[in-house]
């Protein structure tokens, strides 16, 4: 084949590639790139970076972190991530923003599937750019190739959005809206759990999983970026088998000498009020009290400046005012709440 013939057809084939992605910037949703916008803007490496599913999502409030510590952080959590999604969640962000710190939730520890299915992870992926980490990320996470072209093309799954008139909309195309709580998502509602029975914290299930092997993927990433990890795990009133497996954590963290906290050993929360959905999310109270033992210990673990007064993060403290407006507006009560957590030392 004649070499000007070869570099037509790669050509043709960028072109392609080109035409694709803008195709699905325009139709796809813009959850993801909206729950990550602020992340990307971001100019300053960030101090700590959280990852897990949704768990994360509703326990850990960044911008309270912020008002509290002055530490800056994320909140990478997301519905139905998987510890083999949230691995790949590592990798695609951390080339955008290194963190001195990553913080990762064990939940789905116990679990074998790489992936709850593509719409989990259109919402975890859409916002990272066509890269070789996002290509890797498919070839791993999604055996068929009809999913990893929904992934890296997500025009194939939203092209019947074209007749939409939303999508042209110039703020759907350009102007993506603000993530008022840096990737977290506060949960305002009260539901005592069901059946909930703590297990002793010995009892363990240690039966390998492709979560564990995961989460050692995870670890083993962290000491290769020069991160420091911390495993927690969130309190979220799990039955007995998942507590076993979770327990069992603790022999991985000591295999690699890192720190695991088993939250719900530790008297963190009140099960009465703190819980959202009746076992699994924690609700704002909840969030403040888990935001606030990590955050206590990582001002005493680590040498994380208070960065409040620091010029260079002034829009800090604007975002924070714009996020306790949010509160106030939905929740009065958790505002107040919110004001007593943070004037606690």
């Amino acid at each position: 084949m004649k070499k000007s013939k070869i570099f037509g057809i790669a050509i043709s084939l960028v072109a392609l590639t080109v035409v694709l992605s803008l195709a699905s910037w325009i139709v796809k949703l813009k959850d993801s790139d909206e729950k990550y916008n602020d992340f990307k803007k971001e100019d300053q490496n960030f101090d700590v970076l959280f990852y897990g599913s949704s768990h994360v999502m509703n326990a850990i409030a960044p911008m309270m972190l912020w008002e509290k510590y002055g530490i800056t952080s994320y909140n990478f959590g997301n519905s139905n991530s998987t510890l083999p999604q949230t691995y790949w969640t590592v990798k695609n962000s951390i080339t955008i923003n290194k963190p001195d710190i990553i913080v990762l939730d064990i939940a789905f520890i116990k679990r074998d599937e790489l992936t709850e299915g593509v719409t989990w992870g259109h919402e975890a992926f859409d916002a990272f750019p066509l890269s070789y980490e996002k290509i890797m990320t498919v070839n791993d996470l999604y055996p068929t190739l009809e999913d990893k072209v929904d992934i890296l093309f997500p025009f194939s799954r939203y092209h019947s959005r074209w007749s939409s008139k939303e999508i042209y909309a110039a703020d759907n195309i350009f102007n993506l809206k603000y993530n008022i709580e840096k990737g977290a998502f506060a949960q305002f509602s009260e539901n005592a759990p069901l059946d909930y029975k703590a297990i002793d914290i010995n009892r363990v299930n240690n039966t390998e999983t492709t979560g564990k092997k995961y989460l050692r993927k995870i670890i083993e990433l962290c000491r290769d970026e020069n991160i420091e990890i911390v495993l927690v795990n969130i309190p979220a009133f799990d039955n007995e088998e998942t507590q076993e497996y979770n327990n069992s954590v603790q022999s991985i963290a000591d295999d690699y000498g890192v720190v695991y906290l088993n939250m719900p050993y530790l008297n963190i929360v009140d099960e009465t009020r703190d819980c959202a959905d009746g076992n699994d999310h924690l609700n704002f109270y909840g969030a403040c009290k888990v935001t606030g033992f990590i955050g206590d210990y990582l001002r005493s673990t680590y040498n994380i400046d208070d960065k409040r007064c620091n010029d260079a993060y002034l829009d800090w403290n604007s975002d924070y005012d714009k996020y306790i407006d949010y509160i106030e507006e939905v929740s009065p009560k958790c505002a107040e709440f919110a004001d007593t957590f943070l004037k606690t030392e």
